[in-house]
């Protein structure tokens, strides 16, 4: 009897111990890139890295399928019905797309200002995340009516617009996690800056 009462109790302690082990193991998995606020870059330099992306997709433009269209005398147009308008849409996503996913989360923008894009719930920009950031709501943002939806970065407290929401990302600042780095402590969402020096 004495014996099976200390193997329930030996038991209880176990499961416990399995409980808290794995509730601390899901508390490390959901803290991993939660930075603090002021680690999120503000509305104005992103407004401002967007711009410079904007002049680069211009001059890729030009100087492909505009150059293309000066040499054979065709008329351009924006409008998405016609070769170029569709032509300038897939390059303008293009940009965004594969310069955020092959060059860890930067544009030429991102990287004159110092910003990088990240995921909130992933150790690294995944193709889907991307996809969904970058494609999807680039192309929906594009127009001048849900353009508005930039402007939501600037009330929110992780600097997030509507297309961070459904990605689940941010746009942060590096020389702030540079700085925080330097100083010695050993930052929670470190997995995504192993690069970062």
């Amino acid at each position: 009897m004495k014996h099976s009462v200390l193997l329930k109790r030996r038991s209880r302690c176990i499961i416990t111990e399995v409980f808290n082990v794995k509730n601390n193991l899901k508390l490390t998995a959901d803290i991993i890139n939660q930075f603090p606020n002021y680690f999120f870059a503000g509305f104005w330099l992103r407004l401002f890295a967007f711009l410079v992306d904007l002049i680069c997709i211009g001059a890729i433009t030009s100087a492909t399928i505009g150059l293309f269209y000066k040499v054979m005398g065709f008329e351009t147009s924006t409008s998405l019905i016609t070769f170029y308008g569709l032509a300038s849409l897939a390059i303008y996503l293009a940009y965004f797309t594969l310069l955020t996913k092959l060059n860890s989360g930067q544009t030429i923008g991102k990287m004159i200002f110092g910003l990088k894009v990240v995921s909130l719930t992933e150790d690294e920009l995944s193709w889907q995340t991307v996809l969904i950031r970058e494609c999807a709501c680039r192309f929906i943002l594009k127009t001048f009516i849900f353009s508005i939806g930039y402007v939501i970065a600037a009330f929110t407290p992780k600097k997030q617009h509507v297309g961070d929401f459904f990605a689940d990302t941010s746009v942060i600042i590096i020389n702030t996690v540079k700085a925080a780095k330097s100083r010695g402590k050993k930052p929670r969402y470190q997995s995504q800056f192993q690069g970062v020096k």
